[in-house]
């Protein structure tokens, strides 16, 4: 009706038409206001953590595990604990072979078992994998993206020093804020750069991409950003929180709880049944074949449980600190300010 109106009066003609569509122009602004504050009201009352985020907030707040390189590959933040279980498993694989009167009888099924394991194992892991492969995605698009938005503020908005350095700051505690924001911590004042800051926004990524938006307004606003090299800007600065918007639906949707305890049941359903086939074949060597079996299978579990989450602070997790300070470097560099991360 709006856009109507408009026509009717470019061609000098249809007064009642504008009145009719300025009113239901009105109209659906009225809505579309009560619509956002709907919402925003809806946002405050959200509890800020949910019940995973409780969980893990405390196990990220410890000291994170620093392993010696030459172990990484047996002794890993997943694969640690998973040595201790070949203890109690290797201990009743030899009680079975000192009292094979236990179990007077085989299992035929074993071999099926272990198969039907060793699949839904390999698809628990390849599922997890595809969630911390997803994550390293997107924050190598961030990277790319604090680049091109560094770049492109320095050459369309042509800034001062003290610009230069306002905007550096502003970019590099996005990612910062993004990487507090997945681990539980969201206050504004432990982001570098923003110490000083009296805000306390309970969403710390959107409220830097906030500032992001009204330091480029002001670039247009003082006639240095045109309105075509603003939308120019803006394709890089809306990407911002779409980045966020990803690393949270990975961080706040963990896998269903019963894929994971059925698999587990299963293991140790075949841990249970491997010394009672394997002690009449080979004897003794059954323990060392009920240990290996045990790193191999938890092991697989315990991997997947760790790429589950690939925010914390574990060796196994993503380097979100080395990211941060790429970003760091790089943006100031490309601005000619000093870097944070130095």
């Amino acid at each position: 009706h709006y856009a109507a109106a408009m026509s009717a009066d470019q061609r000098g003609s249809g007064g009642g038409e504008i009145t009719a569509g300025r009113q239901s122009f009105n109209e659906f602004a009225s809505i579309g206001e009560q619509r956002i504050t709907q919402a925003s009201r809806s946002l405050e009352q959200e509890p800020p953590h949910d019940q995973y985020n409780q969980r893990t907030r405390e196990e990220l707040r410890r000291p994170p595990v620093r392993i010696p390189r030459v172990s990484h590959f047996i002794f890993t933040h997943a694969l640690g604990k998973v040595w201790l279980l070949g203890i109690p498993s290797g201990l009743y694989a030899a009680a079975l072979g000192m009292n094979p009167d236990l179990v007077p009888f085989t299992i035929p099924l074993e071999a099926l078992l272990t198969f039907a394991v060793g699949l839904m194992l390999s698809i628990r892991v390849s599922k997890a994998y595809d969630r911390w492969w997803e994550a390293r995605k997107q924050w190598g698009k961030l990277v790319n993206i604090s680049r091109n938005l560094a770049i492109k503020i320095l050459h369309s908005a042509a800034p001062d020093e003290q610009e230069r350095i306002e905007a550096q700051r502003l970019i590099q505690g996005f990612p910062r804020s993004l990487k507090n924001h997945l681990r539980g911590d969201n206050t504004l004042q432990d982001v570098r750069g923003f110490v000083l800051e009296k805000a306390e926004p309970k969403h710390v990524p959107a409220f830097i991409a906030s500032q992001i938006f009204s330091l480029l307004e002001s670039f247009r606003r003082d006639g240095r950003l045109s309105e075509t090299r603003l939308l120019i800007i803006d394709s890089e600065a809306r990407e911002l929180l779409e980045v966020a918007g990803a690393c949270e639906r990975i961080h706040n949707t963990p896998m269903s709880p019963s894929f994971p305890a059925f698999i587990r049941f299963a293991i140790a359903l075949v841990l249970l049944s491997l010394p009672v086939e394997l002690w009449q074949e080979i004897g003794a060597y059954t323990i060392i074949a009920q240990v290996v079996a045990t790193f191999l299978l938890c092991g697989g579990e315990s991997i997947a449980h760790a790429l589950e989450r690939p925010f914390g602070v574990f060796t196994d997790d993503l380097d979100l600190e080395s990211y941060c300070n790429g970003i760091d470097r790089v943006t100031a560099e490309i601005l000619g300010v000093r870097s944070r991360a130095d």
